[in-house]
């Protein structure tokens, strides 16, 4: 009986269901605070073996975490240790979590009782940072096509379903959620006017560390050399243009003896022209050379050379400028290139201006030349042949064909320019000239002529289109005029004479402008001008004033004696008569 008593499983059985508690662990994304399966967790005894622990129930706690947490029943109190020995995809391992389980069966996390008897512990997604800089400043360089490849070559995606794949900002690229693992940045393309960098190996780690890529993004160089063709020294003077593959003009400048250095401003991959407009005097023009820029960084130069002109002929073109069938003085610059073609699509001269100033007419020489045919045509500046969407409504070219030979090695071209400007074509606004005449500083009415004129110089010596505007005044005190359809731009008023010279200290009037210069704009196209023309006169007695003073002379009770005068007047009368009358019979005689 005693034995079977000493015996009792009941009684072991209890005293362990006492000793045992319940406890929970939650792994969860930080981000989202859900549960994070695939966690590879495990519970420690804190001392100093850290041998895994087990529940009363003999149960080992390793495991792996899923959508729910993990229910522990049957740990018994102590200190504990929960370790995560591989983090999910995409995440770090989370730092050691220490709890503790009492006697009375509560769980404690840093001192405090764990809400639900739960210990959570928390997971980052890894973190990698891509940084994209220019090589000039280092500063985050937007406009590069990037992409993040796993170890297949494919376009990486994150545990969030990001691929891969973007253009670079202002800021930069923050990736989380990158499985730990190897990986490689690519640039597809770079921005204009650098090149593509070289690849870059990084790897993910799963312990927390920020990874930061930097890919660093050289410039590309490109040098223009314009050289003599025989010393090869640079050369001055040169006007050079480089068009892209679509033909816009990317570069238009002047040598000055030294390379023209473009460095980031061709794209990488891409193929220009290098065309020159106009040589040097004394040198022919050299043929266009087509390039195409490397994607290495390193320093490209392209060379043109020009050769010394040794030809004897010579064509003067001659310009004129006519409207409605009449010569027309402009102020305009105007060009003009020889071809060897008729229809003037190789050229073999340099683009000449023709600068028309004031005038309707002026002369560019082409020197030098080779004998040979030529064509004469207009162009723009940058040689192309013109068309009918200028200014111009038609060309009349005279003798356009030139053939010069060692008799006849000089000859003589005309361009005759008709000009219309379309509605439109410029804008033009108003000016109203108010007048207003003062004598003694009171308002005078006058009969007489006055003129005005605009001016495009401060000095007032050259006048614009416009012309001279007269106003009459009839018996009036003031006046205006209107100058219409004046282009905008700055210009200067002046009240002049008929033939638009300005009025000087001759001038019978003190003139007042009370604004001398203005700007015709698109928020100013209405201005008005006041002109004040004012003099003194001294002051003379009215008509009333006048008779006043002779009745004042004879008025009633004056003391002056009368008579002696009258006797002197008839006296005077008498001895007149006398004489005349000698007179008289002296002739008779």
């Amino acid at each position: 009986m005693d034995e079977k008593e000493a015996y009792t499983p009941k009684v072991v059985s209890l005293d362990i269901e006492n000793d045992a508690t319940e406890v929970k662990i939650s792994k969860k994304d930080i981000t989202d605070n859900q549960e994070l399966p695939n966690a590879e967790l495990k519970i420690l005894v804190d001392n100093d073996e850290r041998d895994v622990a087990t529940t009363v129930y003999g149960e080992s706690l390793s495991w792996t975490s899923g959508t729910e947490a993990k229910e522990i029943k049957g740990l018994p109190a102590g200190d504990y240790i929960l370790r995560e020995e591989t983090a999910p995809d995409g995440f770090t391992v989370a730092e050691e979590m220490k709890f503790t389980v009492t006697e009375d069966g509560k769980v404690i996390v840093d001192g405090k009782d764990a809400d639900g008897n739960t210990v959570t512990m928390l997971d980052k997604a890894t973190e990698t940072v891509i940084s994209k800089v220019s090589i000039t400043d280092q500063k985050e360089l937007p406009g590069a096509t990037l992409q993040v490849l796993d170890t297949d070559g494919e376009i990486a995606v994150t545990v969030f379903g990001e691929k891969l794949e973007w253009v670079s900002g202002k800021e930069q690229k923050v990736i989380k959620g990158l499985k730990a693992g190897e990986y490689t940045l690519k640039e597809i393309t770079a921005p204009d006017g650098y090149v593509i960098a070289n690849e870059i190996p990084f790897e993910v780690k799963s312990d927390g560390t920020v990874e930061k890529v930097v890919m660093v993004d050289d410039t590309t160089k490109v040098h223009i050399s314009k050289q003599d063709f025989t010393t090869g020294e640079e050369i001055t003077g040169a006007r050079l243009i480089i068009r892209d593959s679509e033909g816009k003009i990317v570069e238009d400048w002047v040598t000055d003896g030294k390379q023209k250095e473009l460095t980031g401003e061709l794209i990488a991959g891409e193929t220009y022209t290098l065309t020159e407009i106009s040589a040097p005097k004394g040198y022919d023009i050299a043929e266009t050379v087509t390039f195409t820029v490397g994607k290495d960084g390193k320093i490209q130069t392209v060379v043109m050379k020009d050769k010394l002109s040794e030809g004897n002929g010579e064509i003067s073109v001659h310009k004129y400028v006519k409207m409605d069938n009449r010569y027309v003085a402009v102020s305009d610059t105007f060009y003009t290139a020889l071809f060897s073609d008729t229809a003037c699509t190789k050229r073999v001269s340099s683009v000449v201006p023709l600068e028309v100033k004031d005038s309707y007419t002026t002369t560019a020489v082409f020197e030098n030349l080779p004998y040979g045919t030529y064509y004469v045509a207009e162009t723009d500046e940058y040689g192309n042949v013109i068309s009918k969407d200028t200014v111009i409504t038609s060309n009349e070219i005279i003798d356009g064909t030139v053939v010069l030979t060692p008799q006849a090695a000089t000859a003589n071209a005309v361009i005759i320019n008709h000009v219309d400007l379309p509605a439109g074509y410029y804008k033009s606004g108003e000016v109203t000239i108010n007048k207003k005449v003062l004598v003694n500083n009171t308002a005078s009415k006058v009969t007489d002529t006055f003129f005005f004129a605009l001016f495009v110089d401060e000095g007032c010596t050259m006048m614009a289109d416009a012309g001279v505007k007269a106003l009459k005044l009839n018996n009036a005190s003031e006046g205006s005029v209107t100058f219409t359809d004046v282009p905008y731009g700055r210009y200067y008023v002046a009240e002049t004479d008929e033939n638009g010279v300005p009025v000087d200290n001759d001038f019978e009037y003190a003139v007042t402008i009370d604004h001398t210069s203005f700007e015709l704009s698109e928020g100013n196209d209405d201005v008005t001008v006041s002109i004040t023309n004012a003099k003194e006169e001294e002051e003379t007695e009215s008509e009333s004033e006048t008779e006043a003073k002779k009745a004042e002379a004879v008025r009633t009770g004056d003391s002056t004696p009368v008579l002696p005068f009258l006797i002197l007047l008839a006296v005077s009368a008498g001895l007149l008569l006398f004489f005349g009358e000698r007179r008289f019979r002296r002739t008779r005689r």
